[in-house]
């Protein structure tokens, strides 16, 4: 059986709405551990080892549970045993694991994401997807924190907008020139508006649906307010600021 683990004193540990998340990647076979300043990643767990050598044996192959957004997404039945382990320091970074998991439809170490392929090659159609998957995780755990019209929460949100997009030059070989990589998303977004928009509804309908499916009500798992890519990087100024 799946646990959830949070200290007592965290600050978030009575959100209903972390608790949900919690809840869905527990049907889903995953533990889950919430400790600020902790890891944010997904790990499989290993097997037994089962030669007389008593080495350690390789990870348990992925779970996977539906297709890869943004093809529809059909839930089956409840994981009964843990594959894997979900860490987050509490829960934007939660949020945003929960949306990737979402998207590529399998439980895995980073989701399915290859390492290897940094950097990730924006001139194809499966780079430009792994691209448009990771800003869609961005603006759509930002929707979920939005819990109120107040000023508070929607600094909240550009703030963590801003903390997970400012790391993303590094994977498409623009770290010595974020400004490029910006005006290169700004072109793809544009060029590529339908797909880009298709992964961007996938991401907030699965995320929903999972929620729903996880035991949540609606209440909890729909977001109170469906933001965009271009409301957040206008909003933030970040058009003008990294962009130039």
């Amino acid at each position: 059986m799946a646990a959830f683990t949070i200290p007592h004193d965290h600050p978030e540990a009575d959100s209903s709405l972390l608790a949900a998340c919690a809840a869905t990647l527990g049907r889903l076979g995953t533990d889950v551990r919430i400790r600020c300043g902790g890891e944010n990643l997904v790990r499989m767990h290993e097997v037994a080892p089962t030669g007389s050598d008593g080495k350690t044996g390789a990870r348990s192959a992925v779970h996977r549970f539906g297709p890869r957004a943004p093809a529809p997404l059909v839930l089956g039945a409840a994981r009964p045993d843990t594959v894997a382990t979900v860490c987050a320091e509490g829960l934007p970074n939660l949020l945003h694991e929960l949306v990737h998991i979402a998207l590529a439809g399998v439980v895995a170490d980073d989701h399915g994401f290859d390492y290897r392929a940094i950097p990730v090659d924006l001139d194809t159609a499966e780079g430009r997807d792994v691209l448009f998957d990771e800003l869609a995780c961005c603006v759509v755990s930002c929707a979920y924190l939005l819990d109120d019209d107040g000023a508070p929460a929607w600094q909240r949100c550009c703030d963590w907008f801003r903390e997970q997009i400012g790391i993303q030059p590094v994977f498409y070989g623009f770290e010595d020139d974020p400004p490029g990589f910006w005006r290169c998303v700004q072109r793809l977004t544009a060029g590529h508006a339908e797909r880009f928009a298709a992964m961007l509804d996938a991401a907030y309908a699965r995320c929903e649906a999972l929620l729903v499916w996880g035991g949540a009500t609606h209440g909890v798992a729909r977001c109170r307010r469906r933001l965009e890519w271009d409301e957040l990087w206008m909003s933030t100024g970040l058009d003008r600021e990294w962009v130039g």
